[in-house]
């Protein structure tokens, strides 16, 4: 196994997990999953792969930004949660290959800043941040709950953020000696989700 990240994540603001760092001549298809740490405050990003693809990661919640690269290979990432509670942005990006988000059953993803644990409800103390997913497969299911919304409270007036999915299918040149064309499937599927922010997009295309 490898490492996805080589900076200290101890008390970053801004995080980049970049599985492209495990893809040489011929790039790897990985499985991984985002979710809670088991410490308050943090997150960790596993494999789902026998033997593991690479090694997990443990990190506090970033105060900014987290950002998630798959890399090359047909890749798959779950997101059981992300609710950090500070105004943090998510920006998974699947890059070359066929690519596959899933949102996970009942799951939070919340860019919302909150003062409370009720990422739905609770009044904001400051803005909300953009949540963005890239792939060619693009999967919520029932429950999940999506939310970038503000709610105004105690004289302030925070902003909310967007949320956009995009899933695009087009040739892939993820290897140097190959060109992937057999894939033309794009989709977004949205079972029994809630999805709140400013300006919510879905693009589902195919080349």
């Amino acid at each position: 196994s490898s490492d996805v990240c080589s900076s200290d994540l101890g008390n970053a603001a801004d995080v980049i997990i970049d599985l492209g760092q495990l893809d040489g001549l011929f790039a790897s298809d990985d499985d991984a999953t985002l979710a809670a740490g088991a410490a308050p405050g943090q997150l960790t990003f596993f494999s789902n792969d026998t033997p593991s693809g690479f090694e997990s990661v443990s990190f506090n919640n970033p105060s900014s930004s987290l950002s998630i690269l798959l890399g090359g290979g047909d890749d798959s990432l779950t997101i059981a949660n992300f609710a950090t509670g500070l105004g943090t942005s998510l920006f998974v990006d699947g890059e070359s290959g066929y690519d596959t988000i899933i949102v996970a059953e009942n799951a939070v993803v919340s860019s919302r800043s909150i003062a409370g644990a009720d990422h739905r409800n609770d009044q904001s103390v400051g803005d909300s941040e953009n949540l963005e997913f890239l792939a060619e497969i693009i999967d919520v299911k029932s429950g999940a709950q999506l939310l970038a919304h503000a709610i105004p409270g105690g004289g302030t007036s925070p902003a909310a953020g967007d949320v956009m999915f995009e899933a695009i299918d087009s040739p892939s040149f993820g290897s140097p000696l190959f060109v992937d064309i057999t894939n033309t499937t794009a989709s977004i599927s949205v079972d029994g989700a809630t999805i709140k922010g400013d300006d919510i997009t879905l693009i589902s295309t195919t080349s």
